[in-house]
């Protein structure tokens, strides 16, 4: 209900500043209320599989304090330099790399003024690292249903996942 609840909060706001046209990956946890929301609130709602989260492989279902005991290592990696992550059983940086980059450089060449894209805290802590320069990628992202500014050309809202 909390999450549902933001997820509500969050749309308004969006549609308030002048928003119409949403883009959300295709899982459960980032589409639950938003298709409602659009609905209702007159919006655009699309789906881009190239934002959904990153395939976390052997590790999906753990705690992040198991995964620190168990691989030290590749924790660190994730919470430091997340191009040098690698899962077992998960999907490769490079690839989920170049989809979601891939989807963010057509999102650019879009003729829409203002688009708000919901989608995870991996995918938003990613395109945060390679539009600001960054070398390293801090997988943890930003805090879980808190948005996400970033002014490329025009000004797309990145929302990501209310649900904890």
């Amino acid at each position: 209900e909390e999450g549902e609840m933001q997820t509500i909060l969050n749309m308004l706001a969006l549609n308030r500043l002048g928003v119409f046209t949403i883009i959300s990956s295709g899982m459960r946890r980032t589409t639950g209320a938003i298709q409602e929301c659009t609905r209702i609130l007159n919006m655009e709602h699309e789906v881009d599989e190239r934002f959904i989260d990153f395939d976390a492989g052997d590790w999906t279902g753990k705690r992040w304090t198991d995964i620190a005991r168990e691989d030290p290592e590749q924790y660190s990696n994730c919470m430091h330099d997340g191009r040098k992550l690698i899962v077992p059983g998960g999907e490769s940086m490079e690839w989920f790399e170049a989809r979601v980059m891939q989807g963010w450089e057509d999102l650019l060449k879009n003729d829409r003024e203002l688009i708000a894209v919901i989608t995870h805290s991996c995918v938003i802590a990613l395109l945060v690292a390679n539009i600001e320069g960054l070398e390293n990628v801090d997988l943890k992202g930003p805090p879980v249903g808190s948005m996400q500014n970033i002014y490329i050309d025009k000004v797309l809202y990145f929302n990501f996942q209310t649900y904890s």
